[in-house]
């Protein structure tokens, strides 16, 4: 079992706490998939308690905040899809 923390920066104007629409803990999120070449399975799950959104401070100071960590078993993630479905809260 290997353990991977996403972690995200981002210029945030007037906005906190971005994150996805599930939140940064999400227990509910597990992706399980099969390698089309060799057939073997795959897991990723999220570690519950781990991940955390990125406030406007952390914004401001340019630092990254710990948004998920994952637990991979069989596969290693190599990059992340910035997709839809993410949530921000005004400060205004």
């Amino acid at each position: 079992m290997v353990k991977f923390l996403l972690k995200i920066a981002a210029d945030l104007q007037n906005l906190t706490n971005l994150q996805p629409q599930g939140g940064c803990d999400d227990p509910s999120f597990s992706y399980l998939f099969k390698c089309k070449l060799c057939l073997r399975d795959g897991t990723v799950t999220v570690i519950p308690g781990r991940g955390k959104p990125l406030t406007q401070e952390e914004s401001e100071a340019e630092n990254y905040a710990p948004l998920m960590l994952f637990e991979c078993r069989g596969y290693e993630p190599i990059d992340y899809v910035f997709g839809g479905g993410w949530k921000v809260e005004s400060v205004i």
